[in-house]
């Protein structure tokens, strides 16, 4: 999670100098600061809107792959599909 969010602060710190700089000369004083600021948080969740799709598409074909029958490979993700049941008795824990 500190990855991803310091994967977001920093494309957003980059976009925002990127549109600082393109708009410092086209508009006024305030305005040019909000729409950098601005365009830089959209452009930064439309990053992570798209690799939040790209992770979602890999784990459903995951999942497809383990409901037609593919066995786990050593080494490989997999995912396991179905009711868990407890084959012992519960772990006593000191809460």
């Amino acid at each position: 999670m500190a990855r991803g969010c310091l994967e977001l602060l920093l494309l957003w710190a980059v976009t925002a100098f990127g549109l600082y700089t393109y708009y410092h000369g086209r508009f006024e004083p305030p305005g040019y600061l909000y729409g950098a600021l601005g365009g830089g948080f959209a452009i930064a969740c439309a990053w992570g809107l798209l690799r939040n799709s790209f992770l979602a598409f890999k784990q459903r074909r995951l999942v497809s792959a383990t409901t037609r029958g593919s066995r786990p490979e050593d080494g490989r993700v997999f995912a396991a599909v179905g009711r868990a049941r407890a084959l012992g008795s519960p772990l006593v824990t000191p809460f």
